[in-house]
């Protein structure tokens, strides 16, 4: 079978289950670094042997968003393809989240295998087809008809292995220890330099991030947030991968998206800014507290940044915005030299 032979067959099975499409990710139920290549759909049905990129299949066309690593070979492997390759993170290309939202009609379904995705993510993919009055249904469609065309690589069945003492060189309970014994003297050096020591407490928490701008009186937008696409926020998640998803605005009530924005003006005042910052914060699990975390006073202005994507969203694209900076500079000028 062809490439395109295959994604027609995908699409049919969507079609047979009732819904408008399906999403293929590069995952498996643990979101394991090294992809098992029993869970590894990806090049059998598109041809594609890069890592973290989602492939999405419509009715009318399908679409895969690749990293940076991954242009040149995916422009390649996917040449004479009915597949669009995405370059994930490039001018005026369209997130995953963009394009379902323009895929998508209201009362259509998209289906994604849920045991095989961040929670996160399914999050964001099922915000933005909420925008178009589509949804996300959990289901996996590609298994059988992947079994049904090709012998599917089997499970891993390896045994997990514990490693012994003599191969970690201590226990776990000898390492805590060691941890500690390394906190004391950093505390002990820190204090030969200083009279404080500040230790920085854990937050369980959600964080969002609003943007403001001005200074008499300052703006700020509503928060939005980063889903990022494993446990931690990473250079290559944030930068290479293409998997962390944006929510703009942030999943928080009304009420506190409002005591957000607020509070990101007061903090700006407070701390005398001017022109533009971004404000972080963390709205704390359980107690629902909004804490400051910290102010970015020269955020990013890329693609895939958060600031100019807050301000777009509440009404200024970003050459509006640009201008609006400039001016907020000639008046700075203009009200320190006359």
């Amino acid at each position: 079978m062809t490439t395109n032979e295959k994604i027609a067959a995908l699409r049919a099975a969507a079609q047979a289950a009732g819904a408008h499409g399906v999403l293929l990710m590069t995952s498996d139920p643990h979101s394991s670094e090294y992809l098992p290549a029993y869970y590894n759909s990806l090049p059998f049905f598109s041809g594609f042997t890069g890592e973290n990129s989602p492939l999405v299949v419509t009715l009318t066309g399908s679409a895969l968003w690749c990293d940076g690593r991954f242009y040149v070979q995916g422009d390649r492997q996917l040449a004479g393809t009915e597949i669009e390759c995405m370059h994930a993170g490039s001018a005026g290309v369209p997130t995953v989240e963009e394009y379902l939202t323009a895929h998508f009609a209201a009362g259509q379904i998209l289906l994604l295998d849920g045991s095989c995705v961040p929670a996160t993510i399914a999050n964001g993919y099922a915000a933005a087809l909420a925008k178009s009055g589509a949804k996300l249904e959990s289901r996996d469609i590609v298994s059988p008809l992947w079994e049904s065309l090709t012998t599917r690589p089997s499970l891993p069945n390896t045994p997990c292995e514990l490693l012994t003492v003599e191969q970690t060189g201590a226990t776990a309970a000898q390492r805590i220890a060691m941890v500690r014994d390394e906190l004391k003297k950093a505390i002990d050096l820190a204090l030969e330099n200083d009279r404080k020591v500040v230790f920085e407490a854990f937050v369980d928490g959600q964080e969002v991030e609003c943007a403001v701008i001005g200074s008499d009186p300052a703006v700020a937008t509503r928060p939005g947030e980063i889903l990022a696409g494993a446990e931690f926020y990473t250079y290559d998640d944030k930068y290479k991968n293409g998997v962390s998803q944006v929510v703009i605005p942030a999943r928080l009530s009304e009420e506190k998206l409002d005591e957000v924005k607020t509070y990101a003006a007061m903090a700006y005042t407070a701390l005398n800014c001017e022109g533009l910052a971004r404000c972080d914060f963390f709205v704390e699990h359980g107690t629902n507290r909004v804490m400051i975390n910290e102010i970015n006073t020269f955020p990013g202005f890329t693609p895939i940044s958060m600031y100019p994507k807050l301000m777009e969203h509440e009404g200024t694209p970003v050459p509006a915005l640009i201008d609006h900076l400039i001016e907020l500079a000639l008046e700075r000028t203009e009200k320190q030299h006359g």
